[in-house]
């Protein structure tokens, strides 16, 4: 029975430790990490139809050493599409415009010397600087 109980724990310990190997093994690499994308801001229509969110998107670490960028995306409640509407430069400060059905964003884009307040239509279009 002593055998039995000596065997029995180091079989028990074997698989342990390889349960703790696979668990190490699973763990995020820092190649996975340089991948994440998320969500970072949003903001809701006043009806509830359309929800604009700003999209995190890594640069690939080993091409370019600079931080993510963030892109306007607008999803519509309704349809569950979602369109990417101002992704040439980095987006934050995202809002509806009441009753006007604009969202404003703030944006540093191509020749501007400092950041801009923008906005642009839900229908689509360009961007446009209001201040």
């Amino acid at each position: 029975m002593r055998k039995f109980s000596f065997y029995s724990g180091v079989l028990s310990t074997a698989i342990i430790s390889q349960v703790a190997v696979q668990q190490v093994q699973a763990q995020v690499t820092p190649e996975q990490i340089a991948t994440v994308r998320n969500v970072t801001s949003s903001a809701i229509s006043d009806n509830g139809e359309f929800v604009a969110y700003t999209f995190s998107i890594p640069t690939d670490p080993k091409k370019e050493n600079s931080g993510n960028k963030s892109a306007l995306y607008i999803l519509n409640t309704k349809t569950g599409q979602t369109t990417p509407f101002f992704t040439s430069a980095n987006v934050s400060q995202i809002a509806f415009r009441p009753n006007k059905g604009t969202v404003t964003f703030i944006t540093r884009k191509d020749g501007d010397k400092t950041n801009g307040v923008y906005e642009i239509n839900l229908n689509g279009g360009e961007a446009r600087k209001v201040f």
